[in-house]
């Protein structure tokens, strides 16, 4: 997939369909590692600590960059500050691994922008027409119109959250 000048979030969305991974995230502040590693494994990973580093092993990328996400309260200061890298199966850690290495905060984003990718290339909005009703009146006046995206599990996500990836993606 070859992203656009318009959206250079576009080129990294591609990367959260790989899987078996070995992922490497570290942190400056000093309190987080100790959430970290509770965290994930409060969501069922086995991290271990690697010096500086906490390396896990993940089946799915964006399983992990939730749990990751959702680990110990973090706030969006804190998601910044942690560095998130990864590794495929059967792959070394070399300089091309630095390619992958982003924030947990911007892996979010990108994991956000790529549910909204997937929902605005296969066309899976949703929209629902709500009469609006004069209750003295007894009678319908008039239709709202709402619309949603459509997780290829069938979830739908809200308008509030499919704006919010976009803005945030860029």
């Amino acid at each position: 997939m070859s992203g656009t000048a318009e959206c250079p979030v576009c080129d990294l969305v591609h990367l959260l369909k790989k899987r078996n991974v070995t992922a490497y995230l570290y942190s400056p502040l000093s309190f987080i590692p100790s959430r970290m590693m509770r965290g994930l494994s409060e969501a069922g990973y086995r991290p271990e600590e690697r010096g500086m580093f906490i390396e896990v092993r993940a089946e799915e990328f964006p399983a992990l960059i939730r749990a990751a996400g959702n680990m110990g309260g973090l706030t969006q200061m804190e998601k910044d500050a942690v560095t998130l890298c990864f590794i495929e199966e059967g792959s070394s850690f070399g300089m091309e691994s630095l390619a992958h290495t982003k924030s947990l905060a911007q892996w979010e984003r990108i994991l956000g922008a790529g549910d909204l990718l997937e929902v605005l290339q296969q066309g899976r909005i949703v929209t629902r027409f709500q009469p609006i009703v004069d209750f003295c009146a007894k009678e319908m006046f008039a239709c709202e119109c709402l619309s949603r995206g459509e997780k290829g599990d069938g979830t739908l996500i809200s308008p509030g959250e499919l704006f919010g990836s976009a803005k945030k993606a860029g």
